[in-house]
C-alpha cells in the first residue's frame, strides 16, 4: 500500500466480496426468427430499459438484416420491440459511438450508419415503439455517428466523424442546422479507437458540448459556437473523453498519443474555464471518465487483451480535482478481455469488464470499487459478455450477448441485478 497525502493506493490482489448482490432477473431474447447481437446500447428512462441490436443474417462480419429498439419494463417485461429493417453492419458501434437517445415523452431517436457507406439514417420510434419518421443524412467519407443527445426542447442532436460534422433536428427529424468543422479525417493508430470519437452533452443551461480529442465546443440550441478549447491552448497534443456534472466539464489531456504520456485531469466551467488541472498517471490507451454527485472516477490502463493478463487501474478524485484514491485490479485472462466502461457513484466506482474465448465461452463482470478503495464483485455474468451497463441507485443493469461466437445461434442478454 502506497500513501499519498491522506489517500492512499491499493493493491488488490484478488477480488474480496465486500457487499451482498442478487440477480433481480434476466432475459435472453431473440425474435424475427433470427439471432440477435447487442450494439453495445443501454438506457435507463423513468420507468423503462431501452436497448439497441441487430439481426444476424450469417457468420460474415458486417451482414445484418435489420436493427431493433427494444423497451422493457424495470421488472425485465418486454414492453415493445421495432425492427427497422436494411440496415447492415454498424459502423457507429465500432467506433465506440452511442446511438440511441430518448426525449422527455418517451420517443426514441436512433442514429444509425452502415459499414462503408457515406451517410447516416436518424429513426424516430414513438413511446409506444411505432416508427414515426426517418431522415437519411449524407456525408462526406464513411459517415460513422459518434453520439446523439436530445435537448431540453426536443431538438435531436447527432455528432459525426470524430465531431467534424454536428447535425440539429427537430422533434419530428427534420433537419434544422448542419455545421462542418475543418478537421482532417483521423489517421492509423486513431481509426477504431477511442480518440477518434466525439461524445455530445447537454448542459445544464440548455447549451450543447461537443467534446472530440481535438477540441471542446460549447454550442447553442440555434448552432452558434460560444467558446471554443483546443488541446494545443493547454500545451497538449489531444483530448480523450469528456464527463459532465452539473455546470463542470472533465475530461483528460494527454502530450503524445502514439507513445504514451502522462496525463493530465482538467476540471473546467460550463464556459470551459479551467479551474483544476491534476497530474494522472501514464496513459497508453483508453481513458473512461464519468464524473459523478459526489465524485469523478477514471479507469486507466489497458481497454482490450488477448491471451495476457495485466492489471487496470481505478482512480477517485474529488469535485475540486483532488486525488483521493489509486486502486489496481488484476485481470486474469486466457482468452480476450475487454474495459466497457465506469460509472461515478455515490460511494465510489462501477468498472465493467468482458471475458470471451471465441467459440467456446463468454463471461462478464461488473465490479464495485468503494470510496475507499476496496473492490467488491458486484455482478459476474456468467455466459454472456458485458457490452453497457447502468447504474440506478443499488441497482445494475447489463446488457450483452450470449451465445457461441462461431457462426451459431446468438442472442441479447438483459439483466438487472441488486447491490445491498
Amino acid at each position: 500500500m502506497k500513501k499519498h497525502g491522506m489517500a492512499v493506493i491499493l493493491a488488490v490482489g484478488a477480488l474480496a466480496v465486500t457487499a451482498c448482490v442478487k440477480q433481480v432477473w434476466t432475459t435472453t431474447y431473440a425474435s424475427f426468427d433470427n439471432d440477435y447481437s447487442s450494439s453495445g446500447t443501454l438506457l435507463l428512462t423513468a420507468d423503462s430499459v431501452l436497448t439497441v441490436g441487430f439481426t444476424e443474417m450469417s457468420s460474415n462480419v458486417g451482414e445484418h438484416d435489420g436493427v431493433f429498439v427494444a423497451n422493457f419494463d424495470r421488472d425485465g417485461q418486454l414492453q415493445w420491440e421495432t425492427l427497422i429493417p436494411g440496415l447492415q453492419g454498424h459502423m457507429s458501434r465500432l467506433a465506440g459511438g452511442r446511438v440511441l437517445a430518448v426525449d422527455q415523452n418517451g420517443n426514441s431517436f436512433l442514429a444509425w450508419s452502415n459499414v462503408g457507406e457515406s451517410r447516416f439514417q436518424l429513426f424516430k420510434v414513438s413511446a409506444q415503439g411505432q416508427l414515426v419518421a426517418s431522415t437519411e443524412v449524407p456525408t462526406v467519407n464513411l459517415g460513422y455517428v459518434d453520439d446523439v443527445k436530445v435537448g431540453p426542447d426536443g431538438v435531436v442532436y447527432v455528432s459525426s466523424r470524430e465531431g467534424s460534422r454536428l447535425h440539429a433536428f427537430d422533434n419530428d427529424g427534420e433537419l434544422l442546422w448542419d455545421i462542418a468543422y475543418d478537421l482532417p479525417p483521423a489517421e492509423l493508430p486513431f481509426y477504431l479507437h477511442q480518440f477518434q470519437v466525439a461524445t455530445l452533452h447537454v448542459l445544464s443551461d440548455g447549451n450543447l458540448l461537443l467534446a472530440s480529442g481535438r477540441y471542446l465546443k460549447v454550442i447553442s440550441p440555434e448552432g452558434s459556437e460560444l467558446v471554443s478549447l483546443t488541446p494545443e491552448a493547454l500545451g497538449l497534443q489531444r483530448f480523450t473523453k469528456a464527463s459532465v456534472q452539473g455546470g463542470t466539464v472533465w475530461t483528460v489531456g494527454v502530450d503524445d498519443v502514439n507513445e504514451g504520456s502522462e496525463g493530465t485531469l482538467y476540471g473546467l466551467s460550463a464556459n470551459l474555464d479551467s479551474f483544476s488541472s491534476t497530474p494522472i498517471g501514464f496513459v497508453n490507451g483508453r481513458v473512461f471518465l464519468s464524473a459523478g454527485e459526489q465524485r469523478v472516477c477514471m479507469v486507466l490502463g489497458p481497454d482490450y487483451l488477448q491471451g495476457r493478463s495485466e492489471n487496470y487501474e481505478v482512480e477517485q478524485y474529488d469535485l475540486l480535482g483532488e486525488w483521493l484514491v489509486s486502486t489496481s485490479v488484476p485481470v486474469s485472462n486466457s482468452g480476450y478481455w475487454a474495459m466497457q466502461g465506469v460509472r461515478a457513484a455515490t460511494s465510489g466506482c462501477y468498472v465493467a469488464e468482458s471475458f470471451s474465448v471465441s467459440g467456446i465461452s463468454s463471461s462478464g463482470r461488473v465490479s464495485f470499487v468503494s470510496q475507499s478503495g476496496k473492490v467488491a464483485d458486484v455482478v459476474k455474468v456468467a455466459d454472456a459478455t458485458v457490452d453497457d451497463f447502468a447504474v440506478d441507485g443499488n441497482y445494475v443493469y447489463q446488457v450483452g450477448i450470449t451465445g457461441e461466437y462461431d457462426g451459431s445461434f446468438t442472442a441479447v442478454s438483459l439483466a438487472k441485478h441488486q447491490r445491498y
